[in-house]
C-alpha cells in the first residue's frame, strides 16, 4: 500500500495501536476481483464470549480516511452493508474520522461494541438511539445500481391490498454516457393494476417521450431478503418478479430480443430514522432470444436508482418555500437579470411565472444568461419556458412576447397581466419600461420588485414597492436624487455592438450581476412569503445598493440597505 511508503511512520503506529489493543491480527495478501493483489489486516475481535474474524482495508488514501471493516455477511442485522458486509463504525460517511489521531484500533475500540449494543435483541429503544446515528438504512441504499440511470416515482404508492400490476413509463430526455448496460432515465407516469386501471398518478408535466420499455410491479410482503448467497442477487429478484406478478412471468415467453423491462419492487422499509414507509427497488431486464434450433431465452439485469419526484422530495428539504406553490409571478425583461430570476423563482416553487420580453437569445448572451446554446435562435421567454419546463415542472411557465409601447393592445395585455400575478418583478432595464410598470402595479395594488444593474455589472440596485405597505418607485429615485440613497457606481462605460446584435450593449459578465439577480429573488419571495406561516423569513429593508468591485478591485459582494420612506410630495403615496 503507497501510504506505507508515503507514511511509514503512521504504519508504525498503526500497529503499536493494533498490539496495545491485545487482540490477535495478521497481515494478509488476497486477489482482488481485476486480477491484482492488495494486502488485508485480519484482526480477531472478542465478541459475545467468542471471536469475530474481521478483514479491514487501509485505503489508498489512508490517513485521511478511515480503513473500512468487513465482518462475515449477516453478521449484524443494522449498521452493516448487507451485500458487501463493510460496518458502519463511522456516521455520515465517516466525517468523525480524525486523520491526525485516530488509528484503527482505536476506532474498533470505540465503535465498535457500539455497533454490538445497537443489535441486541434487548436494548432499550432510547439507549440505542443514543449510540447511533439518526440515519435509516434501507436497503435501496446499498443495491449497486448502474450509472446515469434513474427511475423517478411519485410520492404516492399503490394501495397496499393491489399485490401487483402495470407501469405506465416515459423516458426523460438524456445524454448518451453508459452504453451497455444503457443509460435509463425513467418516469413512472401511472400504477396501475393487472387490468391497467390507474392507482397512481403522477401529477408532474414533465418533457418526455414515448416509453420504449415495459413496466410492471408487484407488493412484497416485506423487505427483500438478500441472505441467500447461492444464487446471484439479481436473479433471486427475478425470481420474487416472476412468482409476484403473472404478466411479467409471461414476457419470458413473448419477449423480443433486445427488449427491455423494468420491473418494480415497493415494500416497507427504514425510509427515515426508525421510520417505516413504502419503499421502491428497480430492476431492468434486457431479454437476449435465440430462436433456432429452438427457442431459448436469456436475459441481462441491472438495478437502477429510484427518486422521489412530487412534491416532498423538495418541500422537506427547504419547507419555508411551501407557501409559494399557489403563487404566481410576472418577470419583465428575461436578459441578464431576469433570466436567473426566473431560474431562481422556478427553483424555490413558485407555482406559476409569466414571462414578458420580445427579444431573441444569441450566443453571446451565455456569458451573463442563465442558460447556454441550446436555443439559440429562439425568443428568451420561450427558451426559458422550455427549460424550465424540463428543469422544474412543479413550475408553469407561461412565455409572452410584447414590446411595450410598440405593439398594439400592449396597454390592455399588460394590465390583466398585473392583475393575474402576485407580484411583479422588473427586470427591464428601461427607465421608461420601469416608470410604466410600477405605476400600473401601484395602482393595481400588485407588489413591485426591481432590479438594474450599472455599465459594467459590478454595481446595481434592488428594491421593492408596495402600496399600503412600501414606498413607491418614485420615492426612490427622489431618495437618490436627493442624497438619501446613494447612487450605484459605474464600473465600466464601454459598450460594444457584436455582430449580429441590433443595438449597443454593455460590458459585464454574469459572475457579478447574478449577485444582484439573487438578492432580487430572496427578496421577491421574501415578499410573497409575507403573511404566510411558516414562510421565507423577511428583510428588513425595501432598497439595496450593491457592489461586486471597490474601484478595480474585486470584492465581496456588499450591499448598503435602506427603508426608504414615503415622500410627503409624491402623488402617487398621497393617494393610498
Amino acid at each position: 500500500m503507497r501510504w506505507r511508503q508515503e507514511y511509514p511512520q503512521q504504519w508504525a503506529r498503526e500497529r503499536e495501536a493494533l498490539d496495545a489493543a491485545g487482540w490477535a491480527w495478521r497481515e494478509v495478501e488476497a486477489p482482488l476481483p481485476d486480477g491484482s493483489r492488495r494486502t488485508f489486516v485480519d484482526i480477531s475481535l472478542p465478541m459475545g464470549g467468542g471471536i469475530l474474524e474481521v478483514r479491514c482495508d487501509y485505503p489508498d488514501s489512508y490517513p485521511y480516511f478511515a480503513p473500512h471493516v468487513y465482518a462475515p455477511l449477516g453478521t449484524f442485522a443494522r449498521h452493516q452493508n448487507p451485500l458487501q458486509g463493510t460496518l458502519c463504525l463511522l456516521a455520515r460517511e465517516g466525517e468523525d474520522w480524525e486523520p491526525a489521531s485516530d488509528t484503527l484500533a482505536g476506532l474498533l475500540q470505540r465503535q465498535f461494541v457500539q455497533v454490538q449494543a445497537a443489535n441486541q435483541p434487548q436494548a432499550q429503544p432510547d439507549e440505542v438511539a443514543a449510540i447511533e446515528d439518526h440515519a435509516a438504512e434501507p436497503l435501496s441504499m446499498f443495491l449497486p445500481t448502474v450509472r446515469e440511470s434513474v427511475v423517478l416515482v411519485p410520492d404516492q404508492t399503490p394501495p397496499t391490498q393491489v399485490s401487483a400490476g402495470r407501469l405506465d413509463l416515459e423516458l426523460l430526455p438524456k445524454h448518451e454516457v453508459v452504453v451497455e448496460p444503457p443509460s435509463l432515465r425513467v418516469l413512472v407516469r401511472r400504477v396501475c393494476d393487472a387490468n391497467g386501471a390507474p392507482l397512481v398518478e403522477q401529477p408532474l408535466s414533465v418533457v418526455t417521450r414515448a416509453s420504449e420499455i415495459r413496466g410492471f410491479w408487484a407488493r412484497l410482503a416485506e423487505r427483500p431478503s438478500v441472505d441467500d448467497r447461492s444464487a446471484p442477487l439479481r436473479n433471486q429478484f427475478v425470481d420474487q418478479a416472476r412468482a409476484a406478478n403473472r404478466e411479467f412471468a409471461d414476457m419470458f415467453r413473448t419477449a423480443r430480443d433486445g427488449q427491455l423491462v423494468l420491473f418494480g419492487f415497493v415494500y416497507t422499509d427504514e425510509t427515515s430514522w426508525r421510520e417505516h414507509h413504502d419503499d421502491w427497488t428497480f430492476l431492468v431486464l434486457k431479454f437476449s432470444v435465440q430462436k433456432r434450433p429452438t427457442r431459448k431465452v436469456g436475459y441481462t439485469t441491472w438495478f437502477v436508482r429510484t427518486d422521489w419526484v412530487d412534491t416532498n422530495a423538495t418541500t422537506q428539504r427547504a419547507p419555508f418555500l411551501a407557501p409559494l406553490a399557489g403563487q404566481r409571478a410576472l418577470i419583465v425583461g428575461l436578459g441578464s437579470l431576469g433570466s436567473p430570476v426566473c431560474v431562481q423563482l422556478a427553483r424555490a416553487g413558485v407555482g406559476t411565472l409569466q414571462l414578458l420580453d420580445s427579444d431573441v437569445l444569441q450566443a453571446g448572451n451565455s456569458v451573463r444568461w442563465a442558460y447556454g446554446l441550446e436555443h439559440v435562435g429562439y425568443d428568451k421567454a420561450t427558451a426559458l419556458a422550455l427549460r424550465l419546463a424540463q428543469d422544474y415542472p412543479r413550475t408553469k411557465v407561461l412565455p409572452e412576447r410584447l414590446r411595450i409601447g410598440v405593439d398594439s393592445g400592449d396597454y390592455d395585455r399588460l394590465q390583466a397581466m398585473v392583475r393575474a400575478a402576485d407580484i411583479v418583478v422588473d427586470a427591464s432595464a428601461s427607465h421608461r419600461v420601469s416608470a410604466f410598470l410600477s405605476t400600473l402595479c401601484w395602482e393595481r395594488g400588485r407588489p413591485y420588485v426591481w432590479l438594474t444593474t450599472t455599465p459594467g455589472a459590478r454595481h446595481g440596485a434592488v428594491g421593492r414597492a408596495h402600496r399600503g405597505t412600501y414606498s413607491c418607485w418614485r420615492c426612490y429615485l427622489r431618495a437618490m436624487t436627493a442624497g438619501e440613497v446613494r447612487t450605484p457606481p459605474v464600473a465600466d462605460e464601454r459598450e460594444v455592438q457584436p455582430g449580429g446584435c441590433s443595438q449597443p450593449t454593455f460590458i459585464g459578465a454574469a459572475l457579478d450581476s447574478d449577485e444582484i439577480a439573487l438578492l432580487a429573488s430572496r427578496l421577491t419571495v421574501a415578499t410573497l412569503s409575507r403573511g404566510q406561516p411558516h414562510g421565507y423569513p423577511d428583510f428588513d429593508w425595501n432598497v439595496a445598493i450593491g457592489d461586486m468591485a471597490d474601484g478595480a478591485r474585486s470584492i465581496a459582494a456588499q450591499w448598503t440597505t435602506y427603508q426608504v420612506a414615503r415622500r410627503p410630495d409624491c402623488e402617487l403615496c398621497a393617494t393610498s
